[in-house]
């Protein structure tokens, strides 16, 4: 390859692509548009105060959510066990706590 053909090749790549200036444009939009949204919502508090409400209200659905999850896992994993046979169970709980113990021990020293 020619010297000429390598500085092409290299100038086109240190350019930035067109991609790049869309984005950079959509993100100066957004900026725009959150800022308006923002003056509106600051001259009118009734409205703040019910976003802010409603906000509130969602982030505590999610972690009721996320609870549920947890006790549906629980529950599931419990049912697992006492339907599993005898011997199977213990295999498995052995298995399980020197999972969980490892990970403590990892969890132990990284905060040591």
């Amino acid at each position: 390859m020619e010297p000429i053909e390598q500085y092409v090749k290299l100038l086109e790549k240190s350019i930035p692509s067109e991609t790049m200036f869309i984005e950079a444009l959509q993100d100066l939009m957004k900026d725009e548009i959150k800022e308006y949204i923002k003056e509106k919502i600051d001259k009118n508090v009734e409205l703040k105060k019910e976003i802010k409400e409603a906000i509130k209200q969602y982030l505590e659905a999610k972690l009721k959510e996320v609870n549920a999850i947890t006790m549906l896992s629980k529950v599931a994993a419990e049912l697992g066990l006492a339907i599993m046979p005898a011997d199977l169970k213990d295999q498995f709980l052995k298995s399980l706590v020197s999972v969980f113990s490892k990970e403590i021990d990892k969890t132990i020293d990284k905060t040591i």
